[in-house]
C-alpha cells in the first residue's frame, strides 16, 4: 500500500517539522565573496514547502559533508504528510585555467539530477536506502561530470536544492498503529482493531468501515454493512484502498460531504504542555445534508470524528464568544496564497465635509408655544479629497438651489474616485488574482464544487456580526425591502450553479479591494442627517447599500458596493474638536473662521468682499474672532484673489478636508505599526482594541459563558425584547386618543 508511515521503524512519533536551519552569513574561504553576492538569491538557504504538486528544498552548503545532508533528508521527511518522490540537485562553481573565469552552475530538476530516476518515500525504511546512495555519492566526481570541457575545474559546491514530487492519488487505508494522542482522543473513534478479535484490519476497507460506522452501526457490528457499502462501490476483491482523489466520487455516490482532518500533537516547550490541533487536508465540495468527518493519520488510515454523531455541527467558535476577527487574507493563507506584507494594509482613503447655511423663517410651520425652530441646516458645499493618485486635490462642490443636486455630485465623485482606487489596487494584486486562476484551472472534473452562487459555509465576516448584533437600519421602508428580498430570492434560484470556493474568495477579495473608506468628522451625527433623504436616494439608485450600523441618530458606519463611510470621531476620546485633532498630528494647515449665521441664503455668496469682523459671530458659542485671526482671513482673501464670498467658502471647506487627510493618515500608521488596518478592522476605538488584543493571542476567544452555561445565555438572550430604552415625554390631552380611537367616539 503507498502510504507514508514516519513510524515503521523505530516506533517513536516525531510532531511536526524540525526547525528550518540558519543561513550562515560568511562565504566558504575558497569562494569569492563578489560571486556569491551575484548569485545569492540563488545560493541561499529558503525552501518552498506546501505546493500542490511539488515542494523544494535549498540549503546552502558550508562544505561536501554528507551527513548534512542525510539531516537535511530528515527534515524534509517529517515535514511531508503524503507519499512522495525524492530527488536533488547541486549548485557548484567552476574555474577556468585558462581564462581564469568564474562560472556559477544552478541546480536543476531537468538537466542536473543527481539520481536518474527519484526515489519514492513511502515510509522511515525507504530513507535507509536514500542514506545508503548518498554515502556512495562523490559530489565533487559528479560536479567534474558536469563540465563542459577539461579546461574547468570545481572550485566548491555552493548549495543544493531537493526536489519533492508530491504523490497525492496513494492509496490509503491501510492498517497502522496509532499513537496514545489519537486514540485517547475523545472526538474521535478509532478503529484500528477489530473490537471482536483485537486484530488490525488488513483488508484496507477502513473508509467504509468509517461509514458504516456513520450511518450508525455499533462498532462491535461493523462488517456487514462495510462490506455491503464497499460492494455499491466496487467490485473488485483485490482492493487496495481509495484515494484523496476519489472522494468526491465516494461524496456523490453516498450521498453525503467528507471532510478529512489531520490531528497534530503539538509541544510547548516552554510551558511543558501539549496541545492537539487539526488541520484540514481535504474539505467536501458538495452540498448534501449529512456530513462526514475523518481524520487521516499520517496519510494512513481513516477514522471517523465524533462530530459524525451531531448533524448539527459547526467548525467555528460559538457567535457569543468574543475572538479575533477571520480577514481575506487569513482565508487566501488557509488556500495557500500569501499576500505579501505591504499589500494588507488598504493605501487609500477620501475625507468630505458638508457646509451648510441657516435659513430663517419668523413664523416655521413647526413653531409652538413651548418650542421655536430658529433656523434650518441646508447644504451649502460639501468638499472632498483623497490620497488616490489623479484625485488628491481638493474639489469643492457649491449648491445651486438643489440640495438633491450637490448631493448626487458629491456621491457620483466618490464612486469615480472609488473605481481608480480598485482599479490601481487591481494592478498590485495582479499576481493574486492570476495564483487563484491557476489553482481553479488545476481542479479537475472530480473536483468540480456544487455550491450555490453567493452561499457561503465560512465563519461570519465581521460586518455580518455587527448586522446580526446590533439590527442596522437602512433608511429604506418595508416595500422596497419586501421587494428586494422576493427579488433576491429568484435571483439565487436562478444563480444556483457550480462555483468554485476559490471563485467565492475572488469575489470577496474584490469587494474589499472596492470599498473605499470615506472619512468625515462628526459626519455620523451632522453631515449625513443634513441631508438625509437625498442622500439616501442617491445611494440607493446608484449603489448597492449593504448594511448602516446606526446608534441613535448617529450613522456610525455606511457600507456601499464602492464606499464605506466612516465617522472618525469614534475613532477618538468624546470631546475632541476638528482643531484639536489637526493639533494633535501636528498638521501643517489648520481649521480658519466664516461667518456661519451671516450666510442664511445662496445669494450671501456674490458679496463682492470679506463680510465685517461682528458676522463671526457665534450665537451658539457666544464666541467673536479677534482682530489678528480677521485679519488672517483678509489676508488669505487678497492673497488667493478672491472676489466673491464662494471663492473664500471654497477655500474654507478644503481646509476642512486636506489637513484632515495628513491627520488620518499619520493615525493609520500609529495602527499600522500594530499589525492593524485602521479603516478595515474595526469602525470605532473598541473594535480596533479587540483586535489588537487577540492579535497578541491567537487562537484564543472571550467569553462569559462557557460551553456547560451557554443555555444561560441563550435565555436571556430570547428574553430581552423591544429596542432601545428612551426616556421621554409624549403629549397628552383628555378625551383625545388614537388608541382606542371606538371606544372614545362611543363615549
Amino acid at each position: 500500500c503507498e502510504a507514508l508511515d514516519k513510524n515503521k521503524e523505530s516506533g517513536v512519533i516525531s510532531i511536526g517539522p524540525q526547525p528550518f536551519p540558519q543561513d550562515p552569513l560568511l562565504p566558504p574561504p575558497n569562494l569569492p565573496s563578489q560571486l556569491h553576492r551575484d548569485h545569492w538569491r540563488a545560493i541561499r538557504t529558503r525552501q518552498s514547502p506546501d505546493n500542490r504538486v511539488q515542494d523544494w528544498y535549498n540549503y546552502r552548503l558550508s562544505s561536501a559533508n554528507m551527513g548534512q545532508l542525510v539531516d537535511d533528508i530528515e527534515r524534509i521527511f517529517e515535514d511531508q504528510s503524503t507519499v512522495f518522490k525524492l530527488n536533488l540537485s547541486f549548485g557548484f562553481v567552476l574555474f577556468n585555467n585558462e581564462t581564469q573565469q568564474m562560472q556559477y552552475h544552478h541546480p536543476s530538476a531537468n538537466n542536473n539530477r543527481v539520481f536518474d530516476s527519484p526515489f519514492q518515500i513511502h515510509n522511515r525504511e525507504d530513507l535507509v536506502q536514500v542514506r545508503e546512495t548518498m554515502q556512495n555519492i562523490d559530489i565533487h566526481e559528479w560536479a567534474r561530470q558536469q563540465r563542459p570541457n577539461s579546461k574547468w575545474i570545481v572550485m566548491g559546491i555552493t548549495n543544493v536544492i531537493f526536489y519533492v514530487t508530491k504523490l497525492r492519488d496513494h492509496l490509503i487505508g491501510r492498517s497502522v498503529r496509532l499513537p496514545k494522542y489519537v486514540l485517547e482522543n475523545p472526538a474521535t473513534v478509532s478503529l484500528d482493531c477489530d473490537s471482536n478479535t483485537s486484530l488490525p484490519y488488513e483488508d484496507k476497507l477502513c473508509f467504509f468501515r468509517c461509514l458504516a460506522m456513520h450511518k450508525g452501526c455499533h462498532p462491535k457490528n461493523l462488517e456487514r454493512d462495510t462490506h455491503h457499502f464497499y460492494e455499491q462501490y466496487s467490485e473488485d476483491d483485490d482492493f487496495d484502498g481509495v484515494t484523496l482523489e476519489e472522494l468526491p466520487e465516494l461524496e456523490k455516490l453516498f450521498e453525503l460531504n467528507i471532510y478529512v482532518y489531520c490531528l497534530t500533537e503539538l509541544h510547548d516547550e516552554g510551558e511543558d504542555k501539549t496541545s492537539i490541533v487539526a488541520q484540514l487536508i481535504q474539505r467536501s465540495h458538495c452540498r448534501y445534508t449529512n456530513s462526514m468527518y475523518l481524520n487521516l493519520y499520517d496519510s494512513e488510515s481513516l477514522k471517523p470524528t465524533r462530530a459524525n454523531m451531531r448533524s448539527n455541527y459547526t467548525s467555528h467558535l460559538p457567535w457569543w464568544c468574543l475572538h479575533s476577527s477571520t480577514t481575506i487574507f487569513d482565508l487566501l493563507a488557509d488556500e495557500g496564497i500569501e499576500i505579501p506584507e505591504d499589500l494588507k494594509y488598504f493605501p487609500y482613503r477620501a475625507t468630505f465635509d458638508f457646509e451648510c447655511y441657516f435659513k430663517r423663517e419668523t413664523e416655521h410651520p413647526r413653531n409652538t408655544a413651548k418650542l421655536t425652530w430658529e433656523a434650518e441646516h441646508i447644504p451649502l458645499s460639501i468638499s472632498v479629497c483623497s490620497n488616490v493618485p489623479g484625485y488628491d486635490q481638493p474639489k469643492c462642490f457649491v449648491s445651486s438651489g438643489s440640495t438633491s443636486e450637490i448631493i448626487q455630485q458629491f456621491v457620483e465623485y466618490l464612486v469615480e474616485v472609488s473605481q481608480e482606487s480598485y482599479g490601481l489596487l487591481l494592478d498590485q494584486f495582479s499576481d493574486v488574482f492570476r495564483q487563484i486562476d491557476e489553482r481553479v484551472n488545476e481542479v479537475g472534473e472530480n473536483e468540480v464544487m456544487e455550491v450555490a452562487a453567493g452561499e457561503d459555509n465560512e465563519q461570519n465576516t465581521e460586518e455580518q456580526m455587527i448586522e446580526e448584533m446590533v439590527g442596522c437600519l437602512m433608511g429604506l421602508n418595508d416595500e422596497v425591502s419586501e421587494d428586494g428580498d422576493e427579488v433576491d430570492k429568484d435571483k439565487d434560484v436562478e444563480e444556483r450553479e457550480v462555483v468554485h470556493p476559490l471563485l467565492k474568495l475572488q469575489d470577496k477579495l474584490s469587494e474589499y479591494l472596492q470599498e473605499l473608506p470615506i472619512l468625515g468628522f462628526n459626519s455620523g451625527k451632522y453631515d449625513i442627517n443634513a441631508a438625509k433623504n437625498p442622500f439616501f436616494s442617491h445611494l440607493v439608485k446608484h449603489e448597492q447599500v449593504k448594511f448602516v450600523i446606526k446608534r441613535n441618530n448617529n450613522h456610525m458606519c455606511l457600507k456601499t458596493q464602492h464606499l464605506k463611510f466612516l465617522d472618525i470621531t469614534n475613532y477618538l476620546a468624546p470631546g475632541f474638536s476638528y482643531e484639536q485633532f489637526l493639533k494633535a498630528y501636528e498638521c501643517s494647515q489648520t481649521k480658519c473662521y466664516f461667518p456661519y449665521e451671516w450666510v442664511d441664503s445662496l445669494d450671501k455668496l456674490n458679496h463682492c468682499s470679506l463680510p465685517p469682523r461682528e458676522t463671526f459671530h457665534s450665537t451658539l458659542s457666544g464666541t467673536d474672532i479677534t482682530e489678528e485671526q480677521y485679519e488672517y482671513c483678509q489676508g488669505v482673501w487678497d492673497e488667493e484673489n478672491m472676489t466673491t464670498l464662494r471663492d473664500f467658502l471654497v477655500w474654507y471647506n478644503n481646509l476642512d478636508v486636506v489637513p484632515f487627510l495628513e491627520a488620518i493618515d499619520k493615525m493609520s500608521n500609529f495602527w499600522q505599526e500594530r499589525n492593524i488596518d485602521m479603516f478595515k478592522d474595526g469602525v470605532s476605538v473598541p473594535g480596533l482594541t479587540m483586535k489588537y488584543l487577540f492579535s497578541n493571542i491567537p487562537g484564543t476567544y472571550f467569553s462569559l459563558f462557557s460551553e456547560k452555561d451557554k443555555d444561560m445565555y441563550y435565555s436571556m438572550k430570547d428574553n430581552n425584547v423591544g429596542g432601545p430604552s428612551i426616556i421621554f415625554n409624549r403629549y397628552h390631552e383628555k378625551g383625545k386618543s388614537f388608541i382606542r380611537k371606538e371606544e372614545m367616539r362611543a363615549r
